[in-house]
């Protein structure tokens, strides 16, 4: 499944402003299913070390996160435990409102957001 609409290169690198054009390209093309992660040489060994072939969407958000130059992917679940339903994943870019590239997976879909935003508007 490939996310039709998705931010434009120009914005990419309007609230990215670090962000190389040849990264936010890849962004882009990673979100909207036309660049495989797993056919990414800087990105291929990060999945030497699953037990398991990660999902489509984990693995795009692994490559997002080295185009990012992140600090990881991190999950939101509907309780504050930790035990809940996951609802979002994100590439953790270092602090709540720091603008990342967050995956709902209730509607199915990659946003720019911040993960704080997100939890407040969804009152997770």
């Amino acid at each position: 499944m490939s996310q039709r609409r998705f931010a434009s290169v120009k914005f990419l690198e309007s609230v990215f402003p670090n962000l190389p054009r040849r990264n936010a390209l890849a962004i882009r093309d990673i979100v909207k299913g036309y660049l495989n992660p797993r056919e990414i040489p800087e990105v291929e060994h990060c999945f030497r070390g699953f037990h398991h072939d990660p999902d489509r969407v984990y693995a795009k958000l692994i490559a997002l996160n080295f185009y990012l130059d992140g600090h990881g992917v991190e999950a939101i679940r509907e309780e504050k435990s930790g035990l809940g339903k996951v609802v979002a994943e994100y590439v953790n870019t270092g602090d709540t409102y720091n603008t990342t590239i967050l995956y709902n997976v209730k509607s199915q879909n990659f946003y720019v957001t911040t993960w704080g935003d997100f939890v407040e508007r969804n009152r997770i």
